[in-house]
C-alpha cells in the first residue's frame, strides 16, 4: 500500500506547485502505476507535470511506453507526455527516468480550474516501475 505525502512549496503570486512522494514501489508491468487528486486554483495556467522513477524491461525485443494523463485523457496540447523505451536483446535494465512536461488541454478541452486527477501508466508487456 502507498504512503503519499503532499507539500506544498512556496507560491509566487498567482503561481505556485505541490509534490507527491509515494513511499512504495509498484511492481504492475502494464495500466495504471500512480494518481493523485488535486484542485487546481487558477483558470488560465497550465501543468507542469514530472514522474521520476526507475524502469525495468526484462524481455528482448519489447517496447514499453509510460505516459501521464490528466482526468483519464492524455494530454494533447501542447501533446502527449511520456516516454518508450525499446531494446532488442535479452537483458536485465533497470533505467533511472523522468516523464516531464506541460500540458494545458486534452481531449476533453482546456484544463481549467477545479478538481483534477493526474496518473501515470505503463503500456507494456514485461516492463516495471520502481525498484522491482
Amino acid at each position: 500500500v502507498a504512503t503519499l505525502k503532499s507539500h506544498r512549496r512556496c507560491s509566487w503570486g498567482q503561481l505556485g506547485y505541490k509534490y507527491y512522494n509515494w513511499y512504495d514501489e509498484t511492481s504492475k508491468s502494464k495500466g495504471q502505476l500512480r494518481s493523485v487528486t488535486f484542485v487546481k486554483k487558477q483558470q488560465r495556467t497550465g501543468l507542469r507535470l514530472l514522474y521520476s522513477t526507475n524502469i525495468r524491461e526484462v524481455r528482448a525485443r519489447i517496447s514499453a511506453r509510460w505516459y501521464f494523463k490528466i482526468d483519464g485523457k492524455r494530454c494533447s496540447v501542447p501533446g502527449n507526455i511520456g516516454i518508450v523505451n525499446w531494446h532488442k536483446i535479452d537483458i536485465d535494465f533497470h533505467l533511472p527516468s523522468v516523464l516531464l512536461g506541460t500540458c494545458t488541454a486534452t481531449s476533453s478541452g482546456h484544463i481549467g480550474k477545479g478538481r483534477h486527477t493526474i496518473s501515470v501508466h505503463v503500456q507494456a508487456a514485461h516492463a516495471y516501475s520502481g525498484l522491482d
